[in-house]
């Protein structure tokens, strides 16, 4: 039932949670830092559990599109590895965002590192045990039959190597491409999908890939520059070597994706044309195929029949085609996922606390309805203590855990 009703009328009833919370008063005046961490607290468990809901993909959407139109965030999604401004706060809906993309990067990266060690091991072995220049009078006096390789030699091959490890990093990206978009969420793309439609002056850089493909690789590329995350996932310290040609490694994407910053090196250059000539228009195909995975028809398909567009989830039309099956599959898949069954406890005492509020603005889509109490005008958890905890009283146990609960999570 928790489920149904979150998901009843458009997410009308997570909507009313959020617009009205603290952090987000309806003047659009910033409030407090403290006031806006402790509406944040309702984003993670809500965010958690719409984003598990693949067969709704579009509800997650939904219930943001107002936050996020009201805190302006749309932009934040196209430069998410732009760092804020100080004295700024990250909501804990882009954090939320960012941690969603971190495990098909991570899965990448981490096979990456792999191979640039496994070549560095390589280059290792076959260098010279002496770095000293032979002279030319000894070198002609080598035979033959010894095939010895002088030092220069040696150097142009390694550069060589080099540029054939970057071509292969950078065709796994591209091999990988689709399967890391089609392992993220549905709810994610289709944010990402709605993201992308509202953010029109950034049309001719997201016309390629769109813009769930734009931050996936832009955020790869931050990562393949940040030392301390290339050491956690190598599981040991990268020596300076590996680190730059990893760092070149996001310089060959950077210019494949067009974001190269000035005139790119020239074994960049090299490699990209290389690779264009091998495989002509390989890397285009690559996106196209990852960005159909974001497209309106791969959420209309995953949907099943299960309903939520605008104006058709309130009444009898989203609510029959949620049947009792289907929400059961749901639920169970959300107490699959780390944390999933406490987050749905979370969002119910979170209601709960605030039933009152809530159910004085859900009356304003019915009408309205006559009340003799006077509600708050934002969701704040000390007015609902005092409220509440006679009630609470009379359930004997339960007592110190709800209260527990409405100091921590009300928002």
């Amino acid at each position: 039932m928790l489920l149904q009703s979150l998901l009843h009328s458009d997410c009308a009833l997570l909507q009313a949670l959020l617009n009205n919370s603290r952090f987000l008063m309806d003047d659009g005046a910033k409030d407090s830092l403290d006031s806006q961490q402790d509406g944040d607290k309702i984003m993670k468990p809500v965010f958690t559990v719409l984003s598990t809901l693949n067969h709704v993909p579009k509800a997650l959407s939904l219930m943001l599109e107002g936050y996020f139109d009201k805190r302006n965030l749309w932009d934040h999604l196209y430069n998410l590895t732009v760092e804020p401004d100080p004295g700024w706060t990250e909501p804990t809906a882009l954090r939320c965002v960012k941690a969603a993309l971190t495990e098909p990067i991570n899965s990448i990266v981490g096979h990456l590192v792999t191979m640039v060690i496994s070549w560095q091991e390589s280059e290792d072995r076959s260098a010279p045990l002496s770095w000293q220049d032979v002279p030319d009078s000894v070198l002609s006096k080598v035979p033959k039959e010894w095939n010895y390789t002088p030092r220069n030699s040696k150097a142009k091959e390694s550069s060589k190597s080099c540029a054939r490890l970057l071509m292969q990093a950078v065709s796994f990206i591209f091999t990988n491409l689709p399967s890391a978009v089609a392992s993220l969420p549905l709810p994610v793309r289709y944010l990402f999908h709605v993201g992308e439609k509202r953010l029109s002056q950034n049309s001719r850089q997201l016309k390629p890939m769109g813009l769930l493909l734009w931050g996936l690789l832009s955020c790869l590329c931050q990562t393949l520059e940040d030392g301390n995350a290339l050491v956690r996932l190598a599981g040991r310290p990268l020596d300076r070597g590996g680190r730059d040609r990893l760092a070149l490694v996001a310089e060959c994407l950077q210019g494949a994706m067009g974001q190269q910053k000035g005139v790119p090196k020239a074994t960049v250059h090299k490699v990209l044309q290389t690779l264009e000539e091998s495989r002509p228009k390989w890397s285009t195909i690559q996106l196209q195929k990852a960005r159909k995975l974001c497209s309106e028809g791969a959420f209309e398909l995953a949907e099943s029949g299960v309903v939520l567009e605008r104006g058709s989830g309130g009444g009898s039309g989203g609510a029959t085609e949620l049947t009792e099956q289907k929400i059961s599959l749901m639920v169970l898949e959300i107490c699959h996922k780390a944390g999933g069954g406490e987050y749905l406890r979370q969002i119910y005492h979170i209601i709960q606390l605030n039933e009152e509020l809530l159910a004085s603005r859900l009356s304003a889509l019915t009408g309205p309805t006559p009340t003799t109490t006077k509600t708050p005008t934002w969701l704040n958890p000390v007015n609902f203590k005092r409220g509440k905890k006679e009630s609470l009283g009379r359930q004997g146990g339960g007592r110190k855990e709800r209260e527990r609960v409405c100091l921590r999570f009300s928002v």
